[in-house]
């Protein structure tokens, strides 16, 4: 397929029409993205503020209400005044109180209080700054009246028969919660019918008895006048909605409750999303509908216009369960930006176009010269080098430059190329003439050209070779082999080969050469041919076999003496491993002779000291003078030397026995069943001599019962080794040591763990304990075998593995698994 050429002037300008396109595309997007993210930035900003300054406002508003409740609360419960006939006393003191508490907490608009006996008494705040009272007891003959002033002298406004305070929406819920809390929005009992909530405050005695209520009334139109007055809402809106999302009150001048004229008066209370602002209306449907989550900001359409709107429960009271929500316009956040930003986008896009113009202009002037040089360079690649461009018309100096380049250029081809003609026939006469034999071969094998040392060692002339294969060279079946895989490894892999060639020259003679295949590749990256050199390494290959063949019968030699010096040095290391062996059981004899000879000598005396009580006792018996005491103390004393000769007797058999079952397990390597435990407690008895004049201990922890199918002379051996390493070595510092042994069972794996809390050993010496000779303590005599005789007979004879444990002051730890004969 004909890939399509582009102009120059196309190539350029194609790119600057589409940059300059996306430019402008992703500058609108960008605006248009930047002035939503700054405004909704703004906005949530704003949204906050408002929220955050309302949300106080209202809570303060509320909860100081709540407090002045309370201290009003506070007094009557303290004075007493509840349990009085009627409530003249509360009537008086609610009319001073609230005089007090009205210049700080104007938003009060009525405080009362009623009990259980159904009275009541309160005043409200008028609209001309007065106070009119509201009563309900034996004066007013239980009728509910409301007077224009502060007493019932003033003028009646209106009477209410059956009217009970109990039952009231400010009364009830405390009754049944007994606890302080806010009343639900409800229409006041008199002729003003306001909406109202209350701060309810439970009235106990001081037995703790409910006696009443009292209540501070807040207008819900005082909230509407608060929120009228917040300047930060702009044309926006504030409203407060309860849990259903019922309008409590809103900054605009609009209804937003109907009142029922029933008996008594109530309102409904009017929904936000049916209100009749439509900012109200399409926030309060969009925060239901979308299910908005708390202190989100939401963006609505409203006739075409952006708003933006935030919903956020009240956090205190936390009681009431109202939520604020403020919405505010775009107009007010972002004012003229958008006008602003819309000139200066229309202005970008007219300088993007006239540049672009100009550019093309521009681009027109400095492509000319540009195809003229491409024309004159074709021109040139066709070998018309006298072809030159004229500099005259050429008004941009990096044009000017290229032309003028381009003739030095044109000057400096036309004489490398006559230089390089020349450089081509020397390199051809080097290859003709050097002694490595040089030759190229097609891809289907045959010769393309050879060199004269090439031709003048085969056996046809280089014409008859030239464009045949190259296997006519070559007779022998095995080098052909070599040669043909190392020609389509080039083929497969396109990288280089080495091999070498063995052959016959003319002569007879033994020849071998170092031959090179090397891939050639075309421009395109193609194999073109295979460059071949061949280099002759006869005498170096014969001088490395002569090499090779001394160094064999050296290598044959080296081994025999190695061999002979290895079976001496393993003959006289068993002698001094038997010699060893040997040494420890003569140790071991010379303790127990020791041993025995004690009891021995005991038994020795008792037996003559009643060889002398016999004679002295025979003599009483000839004389006659033989008594019954005489003869109860002879008894006496005939059963105690007894008894003496008789331990000791039974001691040395017990040290013989030992030492006979030691010396015959070590001396007959026979496999067999025996008891460990027995094996154990025979070599702590038959090395008793070498420390029971110590007060080091031994713990066993083996099982009595555990038998296994080995060579009991090689734990014997391995035992003693290993206790009397742990005696000369690990506690010659030490005057009270520990040594542990525990023996047990795996499956058919059995494991011999020995620990000592001597001296230990330092991480220079761990690795070395089990090799040959190796001692530290040499002064005291020390060979150096005792452990490297353990480490072979666990290895070799009981084919199993010994680990070394230790920490130089923590003393050391030997682990034995070796595998039980079944």
């Amino acid at each position: 397929m004909k890939h399509r050429v582009w102009s120059l002037r196309t190539a350029v300008m194609l790119p600057i029409v589409i940059i300059t396109f996306l430019v402008l595309i992703v500058s609108v997007y960008f605006s248009a993205r930047d002035y939503d993210f700054l405004a909704k930035e703004q906005g949530s900003k704003i949204l906050d503020a408002l929220y955050e300054n309302t949300e106080m406002r209202l809570s303060t508003l509320l909860m100081d209400s709540q407090d002045v409740n309370s201290f009003y609360e506070y007094y009557i419960a303290n004075t007493g005044m509840y349990d009085y006939d009627t409530m003249y006393d509360i009537e008086r003191f609610t009319l001073e109180f609230m005089k007090q508490a009205q210049a700080d907490t104007p938003q009060i608009s009525a405080m009362s209080y009623g009990d259980e006996k159904g009275n009541f008494a309160g005043y409200r705040h008028n609209d001309d700054q007065s106070y009119g009272l509201m009563l309900k007891d034996t004066r007013t003959d239980f009728n509910l009246n409301i007077y224009a002033g502060e007493n019932q002298k003033s003028e009646l406004l209106a009477s209410f028969e059956e009217y009970d305070p109990t039952t009231r929406p400010w009364y009830a819920p405390v009754k049944k919660n007994r606890q302080v809390q806010w009343s639900e929005v409800y229409v006041n009992y008199d002729e003003k019918m306001e909406l109202t909530i209350t701060s309810l405050v439970p009235v106990f005695d001081k037995f703790n008895v409910f006696r009443g209520v009292a209540g501070a009334d807040v207008k819900l139109n005082m909230i509407n006048d608060f929120l009228l007055d917040e300047e930060m809402k702009g044309n926006g809106v504030i409203y407060i909605v309860d849990s259903d999302f019922n309008i409590i009150a809103h900054s605009i001048d609009a209804d937003y409750v109907k009142i029922m004229e029933t008996d008594p008066p109530t309102a409904v209370m009017l929904p936000a999303y049916e209100a009749e602002n439509q900012m109200i209306q399409m926030s309060a449907k969009h925060i239901q509908e979308k299910e908005t989550a708390s202190g989100e900001v939401e963006q609505i359409m409203i006739d075409n216009a952006r708003y933006f709107s935030m919903y956020s429960p009240l956090k205190s009271p936390a009681a009431l369960n109202w939520s604020i929500v403020a919405v505010i316009p775009e107009s007010d956040l972002m004012g003229a930006v958008k006008h602003r930003q819309d000139t200066t986008f229309q202005f970008t896009a007219v300088i993007l176009v006239f540049s672009m113009f100009l550019a093309m202009y521009a681009l027109s002037r400095v492509t000319k010269p540009i195809l003229e040089s491409s024309e004159a360079a074709l021109k040139l690649s066709g070998g018309d080098f006298d072809t030159k461009l004229e500099i005259g018309n050429v008004q941009l100096f990096e044009t000017r430059e290229l032309v003028m380049a381009f003739n030095n250029m044109a000057e400096k081809l036309q004489s490398s190329f006559t230089k390089l003609q020349e450089s081509e026939e020397k390199y051809r006469t080097l290859i003709e003439n050097v002694d490595n034999m040089i030759y190229s071969i097609s891809t289907d094998g045959k010769f393309i050209s050879m060199n004269n040392s090439f031709a003048s060692a085969m056996p046809y002339s280089k014409d008859y070779m030239i464009g045949k294969p190259y296997e006519i060279i070559i007779e022998n079946h095995k080098m052909r082999r070599i040669c043909d895989e190392s020609f389509y490894n080039v083929l497969k892999t396109n990288t280089k080969q080495d091999f070498q060639y063995e052959y016959l020259d003319l002569s007879g003679d033994r020849k071998i050469q170092s031959v090179k295949l090397v891939p050639q590749f075309d421009e395109n990256g193609n194999l073109a041919s295979i460059l071949g050199a061949s280099t002759d390494i006869t005498d170096l290959v014969l001088a490395q076999e002569r090499i090779q063949s001394l160094l064999k019968a050296e290598k044959q030699e080296l081994e025999s003496m190695v061999r002979e010096r290895t079976e001496e040095l393993e003959t006289t290391m068993q002698e001094l491993i038997d010699r060893e062996r040997l040494a420890s059981l003569g140790s071991l004899v010379a303790g127990i002779a020791h041993e025995v000879n004690t009891p021995l000598g005991v038994a020795v005396t008792a037996g003559s000291y009643m060889d002398k009580i016999n004679t002295t006792m025979f003599k009483k018996l000839r004389e006659g003078k033989l008594s019954k005491k005489d003869l109860t103390e002879y008894m006496k004393s005939i059963d105690e030397s007894a008894e003496i000769i008789n331990t000791n007797l039974g001691r040395a058999s017990e040290l013989i026995r030992s030492f006979k079952e030691i010396s015959v397990n070590q001396s007959v390597e026979n496999i067999t069943d025996f008891k460990v435990a027995d094996t154990i407690h025979d070599v702590l008895l038959a090395l008793k001599h070498e420390y029971k004049n110590t007060k080091h201990t031994f713990n066993i922890d083996c099982d009595e019962a555990l038998q296994i199918r080995s060579y009991p002379g090689a734990l014997s051996q391995i035992l003693t080794n290993l206790i009397m390493n742990s005696l000369i070595h690990g506690f010659e510092q030490v005057e009270e040591g520990h040594i542990h042994i525990r023996a047990y069972r795996e499956d058919d794996t059995f494991i011999f763990d020995y620990w000592d809390d001597g001296a230990g050993i330092s991480d220079e010496n761990l690795s070395r304990i089990f090799d040959p000779f190796f001692t530290t303590n040499r002064k005291r005599g020390g060979s150096g075998l005792g452990l490297n005789i353990v480490y072979n007979i666990v290895t070799g004879k009981l084919n199993g593995k010994i680990q070394c444990i230790s920490e130089e002051g923590k003393g050391t730890r030997f682990v034995i698994r070796t595998p039980l004969e079944k």
